[in-house]
């Protein structure tokens, strides 16, 4: 008779019992696979997503820039011609002071 040899014994069993499961082992594997693919799919999803979500604000930045700058020069216009009337309005003003003063 020979002598009782735990590992021997352990892996003889574990062997055996993998062998059994082979069917589980090979449906885990796939699912693994459909797994990771559809991760992986997802992910390239996600990164062009982010893409055209950056291309998108980079486009309305430069068409608010645009407007803005057109805003900008329409109020300096405005400002422009609001200052000539006030020196327009000073100068009505003083003649009207200095027609007032000959009556």
């Amino acid at each position: 008779m020979q002598p009782y040899d735990p590992m021997q014994d352990f892996y003889q069993r574990g062997i055996q019992f993998l062998f059994r499961q082979g069917v589980a082992v090979v449906i885990a594997v796939s699912f693994l696979g459909v797994t990771v693919s559809a991760t992986k799919l997802v992910w390239g999803r996600m990164e062009r997503m982010e893409q055209d979500f950056e291309a998108k604000i980079e486009r309305n930045n430069r068409e608010w820039k645009a407007s803005l700058d057109i805003a900008r020069q329409d109020w300096r216009d405005c400002e422009s011609k609001r200052e000539a009337l006030a020196v327009k309005f000073a100068a009505l003003e003083v003649e009207v002071k200095r027609l007032h003063k000959k009556k």
